[in-house]
């Protein structure tokens, strides 16, 4: 991935910090070398990324019910055996 192909729109981070080193949010390149030492067996093609602001006040329902639920799935379809989940 190319750092120049992420953009970032969000009102309550700072969005310059993320463009200046995308691996704040998405450590890709961090991994990558992890990947290129051997000290991880790889990573996936794709990460899914959610918007953590839900409105006020905040309903978790969908999340729960429906979408976590089915990135679970798709987590299990692909055999992953950990994920990394960050935060801003």
């Amino acid at each position: 991935m190319d750092p120049g192909e992420v953009g970032v729109g969000h009102h309550h981070i700072s969005k310059r910090d993320v463009l200046e080193d995308m691996n704040i949010l998405l450590p890709i390149q961090r991994f990558g070398g992890l990947v290129a030492e051997g000290r991880i067996g790889g990573m996936e093609d794709h990460a899914y990324s959610f918007m953590g602001y839900q409105g006020m006040p905040g309903d978790v329902t969908g999340w729960r019910e429906v979408y976590g639920p089915q990135v679970a799935d798709r987590l299990l379809a692909d055999e992953i055996d950990c994920v990394l989940l960050t935060t801003a």
